[in-house]
């Protein structure tokens, strides 16, 4: 089991990885939240349109949150912790 979550979380850091330096930079996961409409689903900012600079903030800490080291991206070990994390949060309600 824990591989095939590894091989479907390496996948798609993988995809995420733009620039294939195995690292997700602030852009590269920026696009991601963009894409899966985060701010809009979870946040309701259908509604009211936010700022450039409440977009990078909340962007910002959102994307901390994966940055476990502080480094300014993402490496493949943090990207699947954070991702275990968010599916036990939603397989628990």
């Amino acid at each position: 089991m824990n591989s095939i979550f590894n091989s479907t979380v390496d996948d798609r850091f993988a995809s995420l990885d733009t620039n294939g330096d195995g690292l997700l930079s602030y852009s590269e996961m920026a696009r991601e939240l963009q894409s899966l409409r985060v701010l809009e689903t979870h946040f309701g900012f259908d509604e009211v349109k936010p700022s450039r600079d409440e977009l990078c903030r909340l962007y910002g800490s959102l994307i901390s949150q994966f940055d476990h080291d502080g480094s300014g991206s993402v490496d493949l070990e943090e990207f699947r912790s954070e991702t275990r994390k968010m599916l036990m949060v939603v397989a628990n309600g």
